[in-house]
């Protein structure tokens, strides 16, 4: 049997040994819309439990428009158009600020604006990224998180985000409320919002939003932040636009998770033996950080002490320099607890830590790569392996009808056990 799965930018083919049958666990891949520059200017017309934009607009003297980094594979130049034309009816373009939303993530630098935005539109649109060490504190949330934002938003008078909802290894879904927080949130806000208590809580899971108290606490900041406008995006076959959500920013982001959990959500038996997954394919499986959202996607397929093997091509390495070097000092879950625990202990990314280790006192983690080091990835606690057929030989060996699923987008699919 050969499997392929995403990788890059292109498909990885996996073969499995003489024998070894796998159950391929596969979203529903929704058709793209006939014309999604029609169906967005639809829905900035008739919103979700909102005004339309362009009545939004009126009255006001500026305007911020947050969108996600290279992270999420949202076709901004599609996008952002229609949501110009509407807020321009009012504000003059030299007066509408494109934030990149990166959080802690590293800035987005000319060229890559360029290739995200556009070129029309990153030479036309005022745009700047996120810089989550310079924000300004206006208040506190109920659990005691700063609400510290960037000054770029706090000082346009209509504030509207723009974002892709997918399945999230800790949000539950990703866009909405996500912009904010954590995209144009301080670090001073991380210790609660990525702190271990929230990311190891049994409710801070992918497909859930109720009682998760990293999706409430987001949401609590945005609406601290006075949010008033989303535009939630969905995709579909080839990652085209299959969806467009608009309004009140948390009822329109959960129009389009319940969209998004009817077509990624897939039933499957658990207990498997080995699990062979996706970083996601581009550009998420850029870095090794971000592509530990595919092991968590698939744990829990698996039973314990079971198997993953990990396909992700991590061409910029492993990630940012924090999240590289905790992973050095914290090689168990064991060392990293006692390591958060001490007190003013924090780190950007520290969460990814968090999850990596968690799964790893589940299950063994195998990782192809050919852009890792071996030696490091080794040091890291991982099982580094040559090729994807070398990691299925190595999980399996001395096993008997083993049971595997192959996920061949990653983190894109919500795979449940049945």
């Amino acid at each position: 049997m050969v499997a392929e799965i995403a990788y890059g930018a292109g498909r990885l083919p996996v073969r499995l040994p003489a024998g070894v049958a796998a159950d391929s666990v596969d979203a529903r891949e929704p058709e793209p819309l006939a014309s999604p520059e029609r169906a967005i200017a639809e829905a900035l017309r008739r919103p979700i439990d909102a005004p339309p934009l362009a009545d939004l607009a009126k009255g006001r003297s500026s305007a911020v428009i947050l969108v996600p980094d290279g992270t999420r594979p949202i076709p901004l130049p599609l996008v952002l158009p229609p949501i110009l034309e509407s807020i321009e009816r009012s504000i003059p373009r030299e007066r509408i600020e494109v934030l990149f939303a990166t959080g802690m993530h590293r800035p987005v630098g000319a060229e890559e604006a360029r290739r995200l935005l556009g070129p029309e539109l990153a030479d036309t649109v005022r745009w700047v990224s996120h810089d989550c060490e310079k924000t300004r504190t206006i208040g506190r949330t109920g659990r005691g998180t700063p609400v510290s934002l960037s000054e770029t938003y706090l000082g346009a008078d209509l504030r509207v985000a723009v974002g892709l909802v997918e399945p999230h290894l800790l949000a539950g879904f990703s866009g909405g409320r996500k912009l904010v927080a954590p995209g144009v949130i301080g670090i001073e806000a991380m210790p609660i919002l990525h702190g271990p208590e929230i990311i190891g809580h049994r409710m801070a899971r992918v497909g859930i939003l109720d009682g998760n108290p990293f999706h409430e606490e987001a949401l609590a900041i945005a609406s601290a932040a006075r949010l008033d406008f989303a535009v939630s995006v969905t995709i579909g076959r080839g990652r085209r636009v299959a969806g467009v959500f608009a309004g009140e920013f948390d009822r329109s982001h959960r129009a389009a998770c319940d969209v998004v959990a009817r077509d990624s959500r897939v039933r499957t038996r658990g207990g498997r033996d080995l699990v062979v997954t996706s970083g996601g394919g581009a550009p998420l499986d850029a870095t090794f950080y971000q592509s530990v959202k595919g092991i968590a996607g698939a744990e829990p397929l698996l039973r314990k002490k079971g198997a993953v093997l990990l396909c992700a091509s991590c061409r910029e390495g492993w990630g940012s320099e924090p999240f590289t070097s905790l992973l050095a000092e914290t090689p168990d879950l064991e060392s990293f607890l006692a390591w958060a625990g001490r007190e003013g202990s924090f780190r950007r990314d520290q969460w990814m830590v968090q999850h990596l280790r968690e799964a790893m006192e589940r299950v063994d983690v195998y990782l192809y790569s050919d852009r890792i080091d071996p030696e490091e990835a080794r040091r890291f606690g991982l099982r580094p392996v040559s090729s994807p057929e070398e990691g299925i030989g190595a999980a399996l060996e001395g096993g008997r009808d083993p049971s595997v699923a192959i996920i061949p987008e990653g983190p894109y699919t919500w795979a449940a056990p049945a």
